[in-house]
């Protein structure tokens, strides 16, 4: 599994949102898994304001990936961003 290109893919495959542009792609580990971690900027198709969107794409140990998905309004990146960080920080997969 190629992590990186996995996650763009997908990212880039989200059907409600358009425009758009990743700003960010930072490696990640997380429960010792290393992954990737995508922060983009984009329009909600729905009521058309800006959103930011954070993508943590985790490769599992068996096969397949974890993808930690988040999607705000723009005007509240600096207040969420940190948070977002955080959850996908603290997940585990089950054994």
């Amino acid at each position: 599994l190629d992590v990186e290109e996995t996650a763009e893919r997908l990212l880039r495959g989200l059907d409600g949102t358009a425009d758009l542009a990743i700003g960010e792609r930072h490696k990640v580990s997380v429960a010792g898994l290393n992954g990737v971690e995508m922060v983009a900027t984009g329009r909600d198709r729905s009521s058309d304001g800006p959103v930011v969107i954070v993508q943590t794409l985790l490769p599992a140990a068996r096969g397949g990936y974890f993808r930690i998905l988040a999607q705000f309004p723009a005007s509240e990146r600096d207040a969420l961003l940190p948070v977002v960080r955080r959850i996908a920080e603290s997940f585990r997969p089950l054994p």
